[in-house]
């Protein structure tokens, strides 16, 4: 196993207070036998500057593009990358040194397309734990159900490890243009879309304990909510049409999803809230809609019979 070559591909945009902490977490692993390709997309600040040092010492190579977003840096990772396993890191997360270490040798399974582990997230202003993955809700072998149906909720882009030659054959656009984080359905939570279709046709496997730590900050695009889990629908639809799911996973799925988008509206838009927490009922009727519906309510009937 310690002739797998890793390709690591880090994308970034205007990060460069972090870059180097995740670089510095990948130069620290114990498997040693990887390569970093850095892709810049098109930063404003001085990302080139800090990764200089990194640059001249051959450590990593450094690529830059034009803006085009997080999924085309990835892309772009990949068309340079020379290892037989691709792995994930975003340019504000960070690695335990046994990362590698630890997911390399599950790949002696040939059938296994994806390794990923668990992750923990932190404050970046006092380095407090906010979340950490439950590693007994983590999912291996043929997974895609389980996947489809919690809505990409146990494998994160920094924990994955992926062997090459399954992103290939599970690409859009056949082997062709390089490209692989890519949904025809919306612009973000292409990493979803890319996880279910590698675990449509390939096994799944994972290290039962943390691999990443991920900070959040002002500028974490995650904090979108609503945006993602819209986004979600999209990427379940069309791989429910793709892969033909029976309607019966769908209807399962969506109510839940429903739900969640209701919920992140309930102080912005209580109109839009409540469209969706309907939604929601259209196949099940649960206590917690019911809750959320009346947590709802009971402020605007206060609001409009007041004297």
């Amino acid at each position: 196993m310690k002739n797998h070559l890793v390709s690591v591909i880090i994308p970034t945009y205007n990060r460069a207070n972090y870059i180097m902490q995740a670089i510095d977490s990948v130069l620290a692993q114990t498997y040693k036998n990887y390569e970093i390709i850095v892709v810049d997309d098109g930063s404003t600040d001085n990302t080139k500057e800090v990764l200089k040092s990194y640059i001249e010492k051959g450590e990593i190579r450094y690529v830059y593009q034009v803006n085009k977003k997080t999924s085309a840096a990835r892309n772009t990772g990949i068309k340079h990358a020379n290892g037989d396993l691709i792995a994930l890191l975003d340019s504000d997360d960070l690695w335990v040194p046994d990362k590698l270490a630890s997911q390399i040798p599950l790949f002696k399974d040939k059938n296994i397309g994806l390794v990923y582990g668990g992750k923990v997230k932190f404050n970046d202003k006092d380095k407090t734990v906010i979340r950490e993955t439950d590693i007994r809700k983590l999912h291996r072998g043929y997974i895609f159900n389980e996947l489809f149906d919690n809505c990409n909720s146990f494998i994160t882009n920094s924990s994955a490890v992926i062997r090459a030659r399954c992103l290939k054959n599970i690409n859009i656009n056949g082997n062709k243009d390089h490209i692989y984080w890519e949904s025809p359905c919306c612009e973000t939570n292409e990493d979803y879309h890319l996880f279910l279709r590698i675990s449509y046709k390939y096994k799944v496997d994972f290290v039962p304990k943390i691999v990443t730590k991920g900070r959040v900050h002002g500028e974490n695009w995650s904090k979108n909510k609503v945006k993602n889990l819209l986004a979600t629908e999209a990427t379940i639809r069309d791989i429910a049409n793709t892969f033909n799911v029976s309607k019966d996973n769908l209807s399962r799925n969506l109510p839940k999803l429903y739900l969640n988008i209701g919920y992140q509206y309930r102080k912005s838009d209580k109109r839009k809230a409540m469209k969706y927490y309907i939604k929601s009922m259209y196949n099940n009727l649960t206590c917690e809609q019911i809750k959320l519906i009346i947590a709802l309510l009971i402020p605007l009937y206060y609001r409009n019979h007041r004297t």
